[in-house]
């Protein structure tokens, strides 16, 4: 038997804008948000994340899709307190997880 379980989490990745590269990824449970749509997504970057500098779209079908927001903020390095800038892409993502139920032989 196979059951389906899909869970919606908010993912954000966190990117050294000053340096060019990314440092990190974090995956939020919906459900243990308060956040139920994309304007609800925007309220959360920019109170956590700062400026709102763009738009995230996928394509699906051909035409483009608006899936979350990019935030730029200005940071600290902890081991140096130097500055840099710190971009933030969050984005609302639906997991889909099957698990197949298989009955073992009892001896």
């Amino acid at each position: 038997m196979k059951t389906k379980k899909e869970v919606n989490k908010i993912k954000e990745v966190y990117v050294n804008r000053t340096e060019g590269y990314k440092f990190g990824s974090n995956d939020i449970d919906l459900d243990d948000t308060e956040i139920k749509t994309l304007k609800d997504l925007y309220k959360y970057g920019i109170k956590e994340f700062g400026k709102c500098i763009s738009k995230m779209f996928i394509d699906r079908n051909n035409k483009p899709v608006h899936i979350g927001y990019v935030f730029l903020k200005k940071d600290k390095y902890e081991d140096t307190g130097e500055h840099y800038l710190r971009e933030v892409w969050l984005s609302i993502e639906r997991y889909t997880e099957t698990t197949i139920r298989q009955y073992l032989e009892v001896v």
